[in-house]
């Protein structure tokens, strides 16, 4: 008979007296113990990280907030001194705009920002720059044909276009002007082709064996997923139609019975637009045992049926708890939650962080925006303290390799 354990929301089911539980039985019981207890676990986990929703909002978003703001201010100060090459020595204006580079993806788009334009740009012209350095890596002399070729280079060579062209074409360290002109060729080539396609592109019979034998194993990964879903939904399906027949409130003719039953079938209605089987189950073991005193129905063949689909179940709610602090809602104190994973962060103590970097970022751009001594030495402090990151860096990954 099955029986309820202490919580009144746990279902089990035992045997008898006399035998002892069967491997299906006991399956069926640990998978239902499985799927309640994760249950219990999100919901907790839940309700902790909505509690952390509101104080994060209080007390650090406007900290951080300003924290993020100032640091576009600061690299825009600095874009100033790179564009003009103020104050800078020889070869720091190549190391003032890897700064800036670096620094600006570490940014945060927070809400509220202001016009990002004037940073977009300083970032786009940064990046040209940093292209059209490599390209003239190697060129002692080079000439206005070379240096068109290396501006075109950087703006307007196309990496993805670049992947479809023969590189054949391209020898290692060709002058710029040879790459761009086999560039412009193979474009013409590419378009040329593209062109001339046929609406539904033909077979292609160059795919490797490689790619043959991973397209035919995802092929059948799609069918046994195809498959197990339709085993789920055809015993969702079969589980709810025999409890809507005999749970409906229209069968019958008792009040109190038919109030019963229909909160009995609005239950089970839900549960099975939540494609939820435990609760399913939870209501025809509950109906066998309260009308008919029997489960020997829910066993062997049913009982391997259902645990197969609860299996999936625990497996989907396993991740939903893993990934929990990841959803949408969540988002904004995720990178928080995660890095103190024993315990919530503190807030306050966070936010005091985030001020003192504001403050530390506001004097920088005082020092920058004062008189030629000032903004000379903190030019000089910034790019000292970069070279000793990228020092410390190199040292780092050197460390892990060996």
């Amino acid at each position: 008979m099955p029986t309820r354990s202490k919580s009144p929301s746990t279902l089990t089911l035992t045997a008898s007296a006399k035998d002892k539980p069967s491997d299906a039985q006991r399956r069926f019981n640990k998978l239902l113990g499985q799927l309640e207890t994760l249950r219990e676990r999100i919901a907790k986990r839940t309700r902790l990280l909505e509690l952390e929703l509101k104080p994060y909002a209080e007390v650090l978003a406007p900290a951080e907030l300003e924290e993020e703001l100032a640091r576009r201010r600061l690299l825009l100060k600095l874009g100033e001194f790179w564009t003009e090459s103020r104050y800078l020595k020889k070869g720091q204006r190549s190391q003032l705009r890897d700064y800036i580079l670096e620094a600006s993806d570490r940014l945060r788009p927070p809400s509220g920002a202001p016009d990002e334009t004037p940073l977009i740009d300083l970032i786009t012209t940064l990046s040209q720059d940093c292209k059209k350095e490599a390209g003239r890596r190697g060129l002692k002399n080079p000439t206005q044909e070379q240096l068109d070729a290396i501006d075109f280079m950087a703006t307007q060579v196309d990496g993805k276009l670049l992947q479809q062209m023969d590189p054949s074409g391209f020898v290692f360290r060709m002058p710029p002007e040879d790459f761009v002109r086999e560039y412009k060729r193979q474009v013409e080539i590419l378009q040329a082709r593209q062109a001339e396609a046929p609406a539904t592109p033909p077979d292609n019979e160059e795919t490797t064996a490689r790619e043959r034998q991973a397209e035919r194993a995802a092929n059948r990964e799609a069918e046994r997923e195809a498959a197990r879903m339709e085993v789920r939904e055809q015993t969702l399906s079969t589980l709810y139609k025999q409890l809507a027949k005999v749970l409906h409130p229209d069968l019958e003719r008792d009040p109190a019975r038919q109030t019963e039953k229909l909160r009995l079938m609005q239950k089970a209605t839900e549960a099975y637009r939540n494609r939820d089987l435990a609760t399913l189950l939870q209501l025809e073991v509950e109906h066998l045992r309260r009308d008919e005193g029997d489960v020997a129905s829910l066993t062997k063949e049913k009982l391997h049926l259902y645990a197969e689909v609860l299996t999936e179940q625990v497996e989907l709610l396993r991740a939903e708890y893993d990934t929990l602090v990841l959803q949408p809602r969540f988002e904004c104190i995720a990178p928080y939650v995660m890095q103190y994973r024993s315990r919530m962060p503190n807030w306050t103590a966070l936010a005091r962080s985030a001020r003192a970097n504001t403050a530390a970022v506001e004097k920088s751009i005082e020092l920058l925006s004062g008189s030629p001594t000032q903004a000379r030495k903190e030019l000089q402090e910034t790019l000292y303290f970069f070279e000793v990151m990228e020092d410390y860096e190199v040292t780092r990954v050197h460390m892990e390799e060996s």
